[in-house]
């Protein structure tokens, strides 16, 4: 996991869906401390991790990853520190 600024306010932190992120662990710690520092010097907030938050397939062994950042990180980023965007991927697939 790292974080990077941008010219014009823009702070990308990127997390890893891989490593642990629940309160106690390094990867949770260091996303606080991040955010709290960008949530007064940025103008937005963009975070990126490989997995998603949601998705709609019925994929149960991936579901479970998804549950797991829902709870742990959710609130933190949209209720505490308002982040603007969360980007993912894994999925090769879309809706239309």
């Amino acid at each position: 996991w790292y974080s990077y600024d941008h010219p014009g306010g823009l702070h990308v932190i990127m997390l890893s869906s891989e490593h642990d992120i629940s309160p106690s662990s390094d990867q949770y710690q260091w996303l606080e401390q991040d955010l709290q520092k960008a949530s007064s010097t940025s103008n937005w907030i963009i975070v990126e991790n490989h997995r998603p938050l949601y998705h709609l397939e019925d994929k149960p062994e991936d579901t479970h990853v998804g549950e797991y950042y829902r709870e742990h990180i959710e609130e933190l980023l949209f209720s505490k520190y308002d982040v603007d965007l969360f980007l993912s991927g894994h999925y090769h697939s879309y809706w239309r």
